[in-house]
């Protein structure tokens, strides 16, 4: 499997993935990093770098694939790439505190208003970080 920055070749692939997994209908297409096997676009994350810290999103993974790992990978491997604090919202926080989050208390730099929230579950979303170790 590689990951790695997304081409604008790759732009159909993703809005297909994003639109399987029910993630984001308007996606601007920039910053998504993908995961691919054999050329095949099995995972997507967007990644809103900030001059401080990075801001996760859209990190999905095709249905065929899920319970591999995938996702964990990918999202290992931009917090290598981005040597940074790294936010996120989210409606499984189980997920991502087995991958190192944390709970973000005080996460403010990313209204919630600018995230996806209001279109999904805004009464489970929760504000995520993980600090680089």
């Amino acid at each position: 499997m590689i990951i790695r920055p997304a081409t604008p070749a790759n732009f159909s692939a993703i809005k297909q993935l994003l639109h399987e997994l029910d993630l984001t209908e308007n996606p601007q297409l920039k910053n998504f990093w993908v995961a691919e096997i054999d050329h095949e676009i099995i995972g997507v994350v967007e990644i809103d770098v900030y001059p401080d810290f990075i801001f996760i999103s859209n990190l999905g993974v095709a249905k065929k694939f899920q319970k591999q790992k995938i996702a964990s990978k990918i999202l290992q491997q931009i917090l290598e790439n981005y040597a940074k604090p790294a936010y996120l919202y989210t409606i499984i926080p189980e997920f991502y505190v087995k991958n190192g989050f944390k709970i973000a208390t005080n996460f403010t730099a990313v209204p919630k208003n600018l995230s996806e929230c209001q279109f999904c579950q805004p009464e489970k979303c929760v504000a995520m970080q993980k600090l680089p170790t």
